[in-house]
């Protein structure tokens, strides 16, 4: 290729650039405001469409729970992510927060939307009743003695799952599903030297909750009892029996 024919391909290439630029003039200095939402700019934004990542108010990403509705995008929004988002779940803060509520947005484990999903269908956040849970799995978890509840708790030896109210009525010591004979000695699970979740003190976990059995020392079950603080600071279950319980001693000033 001639010096003049590079020179004219230039040419033609820079004007070319120019006229495309000029086409979509207010594409490229289009003001985009974070403060604002990007559909309605009149909201702060909250939510991050994905994966278009376009910034929008609670309110417009109820309306794009499908598609984005800004007109130079439209794509499918497969998920939703919250400013305030840190991955964890905001009920239990232990599992990752993969299902998200609507219409309020808040971001939930999945074991914890499926408890909130029956029967009250309420956000475990803010408690406001929510249309649906984006991305919720349906645990299949059910007790293997009704198989009408979730499964809560795995009994030892014969490692069936058992709901809580199947738990509640079962009172003897033997696992509840029918023609299971194993006995449930819960009086001796984790009762060594280990690190009691009230006090944080290394104590013998002497004491069991009922019914759900989690293991606490004998100070903080008397704590508990005294204050009528019949709630286990673990699952949040209520406290119906404190097995293996003893007295303890104040000193006297």
């Amino acid at each position: 290729m001639s010096l003049l024919n590079q020179l004219i391909f230039f040419i033609s290439f820079c004007l070319a650039f120019q006229v495309m630029a000029l086409i979509n003039l207010e594409a490229l200095f289009r003001e985009c405001d974070y403060d604002l939402c990007e559909i309605c700019h009149l909201l702060k934004p909250e939510i991050i469409l994905k994966p278009c990542l376009h910034r929008v108010c609670v309110t417009c990403a109820f309306e794009a729970k499908n598609i984005c509705t800004i007109p130079s995008c439209k794509k499918w929004t497969n998920n939703f992510e919250s400013f305030n988002d840190n991955g964890l779940c905001y009920s239990c803060k232990e599992e990752a927060s993969t299902v998200t509520t609507f219409p309020c947005f808040h971001k939930v484990g999945n074991i914890c939307a499926n408890e909130s999903y029956s029967p009250f269908h309420r956000c475990p956040q803010c408690g406001i009743k929510a249309s649906y849970f984006f991305k919720l799995v349906r645990l299949k978890n059910d007790c293997q003695n009704c198989s009408d509840e979730l499964a809560v708790k795995k009994m030892k030896h014969c490692n069936h799952f058992i709901g809580q109210i199947c738990i509640n009525r079962n009172k003897t010591n033997k696992c509840p599903v029918k023609n299971c004979n194993h006995i449930q000695d819960h009086s001796s699970e984790n009762d060594s030297e280990q690190t009691c979740c009230i006090c944080r003190l290394e104590k013998t976990l002497s004491v069991t909750l009922s019914p759900c059995y989690h293991k606490i020392c004998n100070d903080c079950a008397n704590e508990l009892s005294l204050q009528k603080n019949y709630i286990c600071p673990l699952c949040r279950e209520p406290i119906k029996r404190f097995k293996n319980i003893g007295t303890t001693r104040k000193n006297s000033s």
